[in-house]
């Protein structure tokens, strides 16, 4: 692609030193491939000929003005550096590093990455160099990549405790779990309370189904800071593997987003060089998201102060705010962007969650339908009323909301399951049946709604629905796929073989779940467990797929989340309907 350069621009790319002539090529990846000379720190002075190696040269013509000429001085001190007599690689590359920090810190990826290769290629006895490349490549989704750079950094500090822990959750991320667990074991050598640590074990007992390593994992993580909300649904999750469904439920309550705090000395070292309002929000949105509420919200308290009557700035110091607990803060700050702009969904929404969460549900509807009203495509407000209506029993019109939700976002079978479950509690199993059956064709791998329909299929109360020999064979197929079998898989394995008439293979599965539950010590099934257990005893199968009490019918509702970082920006100015 053909760029047009600024005389400045290409001075500086005229002037740019990497290497010495030959010593250094990329690979395929982009990666430079340094020779065995260029492996040790060292003050040798470059010749006065090399060859060039480019940087990408970013557009920053749509930044704040400060931000361009903080840039351009930088730019300028790399060239000047680069015009030095006996300029020697560890200057150079720190010149070069310098740059790519503040090409980092502003979000300018290519040219962060260019810069950081040269700094590392000239310097590779630095240890931030390749510690940032892993970070950008991390963020970018090349998670072979970071993996790789934070191996090479851990060459420089093999105890860096921080590097170990990106690098394990890297190889969690590539299901590389045996490798993640030895890295986050060697950080619980360095801190016995690492947290980070511990989570990340939890994480892997969970993708292993070794849901009782998971639950202690994630225990000893509350136990350490009960404020640990990040935990609470990798945690819900494993009880519900063990079949402690009361204790799934409550921890499901409990649930907020983020992820434990590692203080990360580089990368507060980047924040520090940026400056703008547009940098103060993208501060406050990524404290928002890493939990850390109170300094979002101040951040964003900020930016209304510099913009008083942006709707959308005061939409998200309200998310702030309710997500730090200052629920009446939150739903003043809603309030006044309603006044400036009474149709604004995003705001209609966002008051409508609040309300929700302080039980003032009459009214939380009201706003929930205010935002559709004025935004009949916001499949996030059909999502949350769709809960609100399920969990008030008002399951037909549930079903409905859950209905525009799934049109909207096929992919969503969550929303696809919970209108089944709302149409088996207006006793609609025909049409229920229909819905599973579809789902199931379009995500087979899906393991809640195959053992949904096989559930129903096995257990409805109406005989045109059931067919117990699919049901069996659905149920056997997942549990053969999972390699292993959950309560509530084996509940509905046990209402199969009911249903086909191996009265006896139900009784034994039904006493094993139950013994299961016995030995865990969770007693809230027990009671059903032996009814349906005397039920099979007797040579009776069940015609009840799910009591009225079941979790299913009463879904979480969402957590307040911001929007898309660049929706504030991108549409300050359009924020009224």
């Amino acid at each position: 692609m053909n760029r047009k350069w600024e005389p400045s621009e290409i001075l500086f790319r005229a002037l740019a030193v990497c290497v010495l002539t030959g010593l250094v090529v990329r690979s395929s990846l982009g990666a430079p491939l340094v020779t065995p000379s260029l492996q040790t720190r060292s003050e040798e002075s470059l010749p006065a000929r090399h060859s060039p190696s480019l940087v990408t040269s970013p557009d920053l013509s749509g930044m704040d003005e400060v931000v361009q000429r903080q840039l351009r001085e930088a730019q300028s001190h790399l060239a000047a550096v680069t015009r030095e007599r006996g300029v020697t690689k560890r200057k150079l590359a720190e010149a070069y590093g310098s740059l790519g920090e503040l090409y980092h810190a502003y979000g300018l990826d290519p040219a962060a990455s260019d810069c950081y290769l040269n700094a590392e290629s000239l310097d590779p006895g630095e240890f931030k160099w390749p510690y940032y490349l892993g970070v950008l490549y991390r963020n970018q989704g090349d998670i072979k990549r970071a993996a790789a750079y934070f191996e090479t950094a851990l060459k420089v500090r093999s105890s860096d405790e921080i590097t170990l822990l990106r690098l394990a959750e890297a190889k969690l991320d590539l299901n590389r779990r045996q490798e993640a667990k030895s890295l986050y074991e060697r950080v619980l050598a360095l801190d016995k309370s690492s947290v980070p640590a511990m989570v990340g074990l939890g994480k892997a007992a969970l993708a292993e189904r070794n849901f009782a390593a998971a639950v202690e994992y994630f225990n000893q993580v509350l136990a350490i800071d009960p404020e640990a909300s990040y935990v609470q649904y990798p945690l819900a999750m494993a009880y519900r593997g063990l079949g402690a469904f009361k204790q799934a439920q409550a921890h499901l309550l409990k649930q907020g987003r983020g992820g434990p705090k590692v203080p990360d000395l580089l990368l507060e070292e980047l924040e520090k060089l940026k400056t703008g309002k547009a940098d103060i929000w993208s501060k406050g949105y990524r404290a928002v998201s890493e939990g850390r509420f109170t300094e979002g919200a101040e951040a964003f308290r900020k930016v209304v102060s510099m913009t008083p009557q942006d709707p959308v700035a005061r939409t998200y110091l309200g998310t702030a705010l309710a997500r730090a607990g200052d629920s009446n803060g939150a739903i003043q700050q809603f309030s006044e962007a309603l006044r400036i702009a009474p149709q604004n969904a995003q705001a209609h929404y966002c008051l409508g969650v609040v309300l929700l969460d302080l039980g003032r549900d009459e009214n939380a509807i009201r706003h929930l339908q205010a935002a559709i009203e004025s935004d009949p495509q916001y499949t996030e407000a059909h999502f949350q009323l769709a809960n609100l209506l399920m969990r008030s029993g008002q399951y037909e019109a549930a079903a409905q909301e859950y209905a525009r939700v799934a049109a909207a976002d096929p992919s969503n079978g969550f929303a696809g399951l919970m209108r089944a479950m709302a149409l088996v509690r207006v006793k609609n199993y025909r049409d229920a049946r229909a819905q599973l059956e579809q789902l199931h064709a379009g995500m087979p791998e899906n393991a809640d709604i195959a053992g949904a329909l096989a559930r129903l299929l096995a257990a409805c109360p109406e005989n045109h629905v059931r067919d117990g020999p699919r049901a069996l064979r659905l149920i056997q197929e997942l549990i053969r796929a999972q390699k292993s079998v959950d309560v509530d898989q084996g509940q509905t394995l046990a209402m199969a073989l009911a249903e086909v008439g191996q009265f006896q293979e139900a009784v034994a599965v039904q006493r094993r779940i139950i013994g299961v539950l016995e030995r865990e010590n969770q007693p809230d099934l027990l009671p059903l467990l032996r009814e349906d257990l005397a039920s099979y005893g007797r040579g009776q199968p069940s015609r009840v797929p799910w009591r009225s009490g079941d979790p299913i019918f009463f879904p979480v509702p969402k957590k307040l989340e911001l929007p898309p970082e660049n929706l504030p920006r991108a549409h300050a100015s359009s924020s009224q309907r």
